[in-house]
């Protein structure tokens, strides 16, 4: 009897065994035969390609490919790269219908190394610790596109974090010519020569050129950049940047009603309160670029005496539903606008045109508009409100028919915009001031944005905006609301209550610090550990079934 129950019980377990691996074999055969063998669970959808990736991989009508060079003894911390820049690749290779090809070498000989470099890959110098000793070793992790007898490289891969769009922008580069950006020149304007030099490598599938609005804007440029001018500009090149609005391009004014003094040689940094003119034109469609800085209790921290202190000249604006649908602010939760002066919208605007102020502070800010403003970060206590307190607009952006605003000068401009045209207007001129510092901020990913809208260049938006922002976990009660003691003690200038708030804000972090620590390791110890008990509880259960048979 027992022998037969034994029998029956192996029978049984050898059947789920052979159910199991022919489910098993069955998924992996159907996975030969699925174009796309990964399933993408992530909230934006990192690990799989943006709709405007698989249309330009779609539209391909030549061959291409993409040669990778991965050195096969990398450190540890890039073991993964490689991997996860194979299954990038592949998305492409599946959207591509079959004009792409990839090959990863390892360039483990001279020869190989010598065509990676020629390829425009580098061969970069990489930290080790072995056996307890610190040494370096070059390797080479980059790739290089090839079309047409065309090439685009990557030179260093750090990581796939924007990597998709590194790869689409140089593919529209072979693909297709790039569009012209103008950056206008003269009146004290930022220039590519100087601080806007690092937007060349930002920006690269756009042809960025410095172009004088003394002379009409040339037609191949798209879309004009006006950053920071802090010199008047006259009537005449107020006309053409009008008359280039007229017949269809884009125009972004990126500050140009305060000019920043951060040189040390020029003393302590400080803002000046100038008037350019641009008015002239913002006026006629609805807005006006005001002469002031906006100073908002909902702001960054910064650096002073050894502790961070809040800095109301650094705006951090949280958007809404509405904002974050507009293209230039597509999927920001936040954007910090570094002396900002405010955009108003004004109560006369013209017909069928939408006006919409896409980043916009607190309700709690106010400005500030002395002809010198010092902006040095100071003791919380020794910022004062002025004025009326509440929300200001510090970028707006306006799109539909826009009428001349100067219907009286005559010549060729049209009295009105044929089309829906583009216009924004950003209240910071120091919107691009962290294009060179190689980190993609908040507020670099919406003065990116904010191009490739007035470019007409949507598309790109949704790729550069996919990895800006990892979720991160809700910060506990007692941080908010030591945050929030701090914020009023503040306002109210009680130095003693904000010290105290303070102190009670660092115990709170250090406690949910602990917390993380906790569940880290309960998650890391804990699984294991509970699934060893229900092992030994299920063996435990089989033991005594076996003696309760045998009796």
């Amino acid at each position: 009897m027992s022998t037969n129950k034994r029998t029956r019980a192996a029978s049984e377990s050898l059947v789920f065994l052979l159910i199991g691996a022919g489910i098993l074999l069955a998924l992996n055969v159907l996975g030969l035969f699925t174009p796309y063998g990964r399933f993408d669970a992530t909230r934006n959808h990192l690990f799989s390609l943006a709709p405007s990736s698989e249309r330009l991989m779609n539209e391909l009508n030549e061959d291409m490919e993409i040669v990778a060079y991965f050195s096969q003894d990398l450190p540890p911390q890039f073991a993964s790269t490689e991997r996860e820049v194979r299954d990038l690749l592949e998305e492409y290779v599946q959207a591509s219908n079959g004009h792409l090809t990839v090959r990863v070498i390892n360039p483990d000989t001279d020869e190989l190394k010598a065509q990676a470099e020629e390829d425009g890959v580098e061969a970069v110098q990489h930290q080790l610790i072995e056996a307890g000793a610190r040494s370096s070793r070059l390797g080479f992790r980059g790739l290089v596109i090839k079309y047409l007898g065309e090439t685009r490289p990557i030179p260093v891969i750090a990581g796939t974090d924007g990597l998709e769009y590194e790869l689409t922008m140089r593919i529209k580069q072979l693909v297709g010519e790039q569009r012209v950006i103008g950056i206008m020149s003269g009146h004290g304007a930022s220039s590519l020569s100087t601080d806007l030099g690092p937007l060349r490598q930002l920006l690269p599938n756009y042809e960025l050129r410095e172009v004088s609005a003394a002379e009409p804007i040339p037609a191949d440029v798209v879309a004009m950049l006006v950053v920071a001018p802090n010199e008047a500009i006259p009537e005449a090149e107020l006309q053409n940047l009008n008359a280039f609005v007229m017949n269809g391009g884009g125009l972004g004014i990126i500050g140009g009603s305060v000019k920043l003094n951060l040189e040390q040689q020029q003393g302590p940094p400080s803002a000046e309160l100038v008037d350019t003119g641009l008015n002239t034109l913002l006026e006629r469609w609805g807005v006006r670029l005001e002469q002031n800085l906006v100073a908002d209790p909902q702001c960054e921290l910064l650096p002073m005496g050894g502790m961070a202190v809040p800095y109301p000249f650094f705006p951090r604006a949280v958007l809404d539903a509405e904002q974050q649908e507009h293209p230039s602010a597509f999927g920001l939760a936040t954007v910090t606008m570094p002396f900002s002066a405010s955009v108003s919208v004004l109560d006369e605007s013209p017909a069928d045109v939408r006006i919409l102020p896409v980043i916009s502070s607190s309700e709690g800010a106010w400005v500030v508009n002395d002809s010198n403003i010092a902006i040095m970060p100071r003791d919380p206590t020794e910022w004062h409100r002025t004025g009326r307190v509440g929300t200001r607009g510090m970028a707006v952006a306006i799109q539909g028919p826009l009428p001349s605003a100067f219907p009286d000068a005559g010549g060729d401009t049209p009295a009105r915009a044929a089309s829906d045209v583009r216009v924004l207007v950003v209240g910071s001129s120091a919107l691009f001031l962290q294009a060179g510092q190689g980190q993609m901020t908040d507020t670099l990913v919406f003065a990116l944005n904010s191009v490739d809208w007035l470019a007409a260049e949507e598309d790109l938006i949704a790729i550069r905006t996919k990895s800006v922002a990892e979720p991160g976990l809700d910060q506990p009660a007692s941080l908010r609301a030591a945050e929030q003691r701090a914020q009023t003690a503040r306002e109210n200038e009680d130095r003693d209550e904000f010290a105290a708030a303070l102190e009670e804000r660092q115990a709170a972090e250090d406690a949910y610090k602990r917390s993380q620590q906790v569940t880290q390791w309960a998650l890391t110890l804990g699984l294991p550990l509970l699934l060893a008990l229900f092992g030994v509880i299920r063996w435990r259960q089989r033991i005594a079934k076996k003696n309760n048979i045998k009796l």
